[in-house]
């Protein structure tokens, strides 16, 4: 088979760093007679899939890299005090993001595979072992939330926030240099965060069940585990 490569076309005149990411396509040459199973339209569906897990785990990445860069060096009380809203709301983004990649890789992508595998050691047939190759794949969709609009928008809103704070954390010692600006990003990204939490949690509250839905019953556990993500839903994370 050959190997598998990345494209990101050019981006748009005036178009953000997030939206030029989006971009991003799978290319998969898939030789005969795999490519009766694989066709283009499955390529597709499987470059979807993988940029939104390469957004989440680059999400993911980010936010514990900029924890990670603030404990390299020691601070001042004074300016320590004034990040300290900003490490905690870091903590939270962390939190939920943590959370929705153990989601996606366990209870979506392994769990998934183990159905596939089961199917294609039973399967007698190519027609059979084609529907359930389809049939996976739209479980697969389906999970990542890819099918449902309003909810695949809040989550690349909590994405582009979750990469606005680290960028703050980033340029941390330039932003106290003026104080106010700073704590107005800070609450205003803080603000949005916890509205867009807020939808998603009341969106998986309505929809899992531990019939229908339970791989979303899962992923709302963990989010209210210790109820954690509860004062998001308040309206904000406390400073």
């Amino acid at each position: 088979m050959k190997r598998l490569t990345l494209v990101l076309p050019a981006a748009d005149r005036g178009q953000s760093a997030y939206a030029a990411w989006r971009r991003l396509v799978l290319r998969l040459p898939v030789p005969f007679p795999l490519s009766l199973l694989v066709d283009a339209r499955s390529m597709r569906a499987y470059s979807e899939l993988f940029l939104f897990l390469f957004t989440v785990k680059r999400v993911q990445m980010e936010l514990h890299g900029a924890w990670a860069s603030q404990m390299e060096r020691a601070r001042p009380d004074e300016q320590r005090a004034r990040l300290l809203p900003v490490w905690r709301l870091r903590a939270h983004m962390a939190f939920l993001i943590d959370n929705l990649q153990y989601y996606l890789q366990v209870d979506v992508l392994d769990a998934q595979w183990q159905v596939l595998s089961r199917a294609a050691a039973d399967a007698e047939d190519f027609e059979v072992l084609a529907a359930a190759h389809e049939a996976g794949l739209a479980v697969l969709s389906a999970r990542c939330f890819l099918q449902a609009g309003s909810v695949s928008s809040a989550l690349h809103q909590i994405f582009q926030l979750c990469l606005s704070l680290c960028r703050m954390i980033e340029h941390a010692d330039a932003g106290l240099r003026n104080p106010i600006a700073w704590e107005a990003q800070a609450q205003t990204i803080r603000n949005e965060f916890g509205r867009q939490t807020a939808f998603l949690l009341a969106f998986l509250s309505n929809v899992s069940s531990p019939q229908a839905s339970p791989h979303l019953g899962q992923l709302l556990l963990r989010l209210n585990f210790n109820r954690d993500c509860g004062m998001l839903q308040a309206g904000g994370v406390a400073p």
